[in-house]
């Protein structure tokens, strides 16, 4: 999987020499890592609890405060040094699996600081791409075919990963390509995937967990048809984004099935997409030219930001939150940090300066609505939050928050334009505080 992205990193960078996208300037903090970390390539970034964790080659697992990313606490233990880690995911702050790319699953419940192999089959796959869970008993894994004519792993576990079972029959390693994204209740998509029959490049879509599969082209055109996807990702089961070869990004309200072209082309080469908790805005890594590009899908608007004194690739992306970020070059070995001084685009969940003694739940405003309505929320003291919004059957609907915040109001935007009309119910959970309340939409 790693040579897919090496291969676009050390493409050059484009100039499209379209003006139809922002163009602004920041400045890219490269994070040195300390000499007790393995000097490997960094493939994955990410911020969950208060910590910043990074992985890649050599066992790397490793985290630091947010606050001091000079500062760094290797937790490898029980992992063979040989052994690259490409992803982690956090059930909670105790269990973590890590994805390896020797094929086999990696899980922790003590935080990190002791690791066991909970899956490995060398028959199926040598290389775990992506582990998402999305609650603590059942999650997914996708592995990579052990050669072109083999099977792809994609496997699902209902016990908390104690045991799994690959559901994919149909994908060969030939047939597929890059990222994977699973999104509850049951849609797997598969982004740059190749349909051999037709000889098209495009999108593989399940939506039973990856028992079956069906196929859709990014595009219209003959040309469309040929470009490759490089990433892709997905909101809920609907409302998706993905990134062309051509430099394009695409859109869809329909999981998947049809595409539209957001904005016109970009003005740089763009790999590895990702949504931002809370917003309908996507951050994209660029190759080259340290850029970044902000996909805001309510003003179908690009923004792209460059470090002129730069010329790093991101091949990884990791927004938190509109103001901060994380990027890693995996070739170079390096990663980057960012923060902007004020949105980068799209709705932010802004907090105020004054301190809530306890934790509450507004009644979201305007109620009925249509379209759009705003949550208000206050957080008493500094934890994970989480703002979910489900039907009357209990199916959640979409996340619109999910990370780590510090005491204080915040406000976040829901925008049901994709969503048929009715009642449904929205839940705020922050440590012991939970409450639930109700919204009407009516079109």
């Amino acid at each position: 999987m790693k040579n897919v992205y090496a291969s676009l990193l050390m493409l050059l960078a484009l100039a499209a020499g379209s003006n139809a996208q922002t163009l602004q300037s920041y400045t890219a903090v490269k994070d040195t890592t300390p000499n007790n970390l393995p000097k490997g390539s960094v493939w994955f970034v990410s911020e969950d609890s208060g910590s910043v964790w990074i992985a890649g080659d050599s066992a790397l697992v490793a985290k630091a405060d947010t606050s001091d990313l000079s500062t760094w606490s290797l937790l490898n233990s029980g992992i063979p040094s040989s052994v690259e880690i490409n992803w982690l995911e956090f059930v909670n702050t105790s269990i973590i699996f890590a994805a390896g790319g020797n094929g086999a699953i990696y899980k922790t419940t003590d935080g990190g600081n002791s690791w066991n192999v909970v899956y490995y089959n060398a028959a199926l796959t040598n290389f775990i791409d992506r582990i998402t869970f999305f609650n603590a008993t059942h999650g997914f894994a996708w592995g990579d075919g052990i050669s072109s004519t083999s099977i792809q792993a994609c496997l699902e576990t209902t016990n908390g990963g104690s045991t799994w079972t690959n559901n994919n029959s149909q994908l060969i390693e030939y047939a597929s390509s890059q990222i994977i994204r699973f999104v509850p209740p049951s849609n797997v998509f598969l982004t740059g995937g190749y349909d051999i029959t037709f000889n098209k490049w495009g999108i593989w879509r399940s939506t039973d967990a990856g028992h079956n599969w069906s196929f859709a082209s990014i595009g219209t055109s003959a040309k469309d048809s040929v470009t490759p996807t490089n990433s892709s990702d997905f909101k809920n089961n609907l409302v998706g984004v993905a990134c062309r070869d051509d430099s394009t990004f695409w859109s869809t309200s329909d999981g998947g099935v049809t595409w539209q072209q957001i904005g016109s082309k970009a003005q740089t080469r763009f790999g590895y997409v990702q949504f931002v908790n809370g917003t309908n805005t996507v951050m994209a890594g660029g190759v080259g030219q340290a850029s970044i590009a902000a996909i805001d899908l309510d003003a179908s608007n690009i923004t792209v930001y460059r470090d002129a004194t730069k010329s790093s690739s991101f091949n990884w992306v990791n927004f938190p939150t509109l103001t901060r970020g994380y990027m890693s070059n995996g070739i170079q070995k390096t990663f980057y940090s960012v923060k902007f001084s004020t949105p980068s685009t799209g709705v932010d969940q802004h907090g105020s300066a004054q301190i809530p003694h306890v934790s509450s739940l507004s009644q979201n405003y305007p109620n009925p609505f249509n379209p759009s309505t705003a949550i208000s929320y206050q957080i008493a003291s500094f934890g994970m939050v989480s703002l979910r919004v489900y039907d009357l059957l209990g199916r959640e609907i979409t996340t619109l928050v999910n990370e780590a915040k510090t005491s204080g109001s915040y406000t976040a935007t829901f925008n049901a334009t994709n969503i048929p009309s009715g009642v449904y119910f929205y839940r705020l959970q922050s440590g012991s505080f939970a409450q639930t309340k109700r919204l009407v939409l009516i079109k």
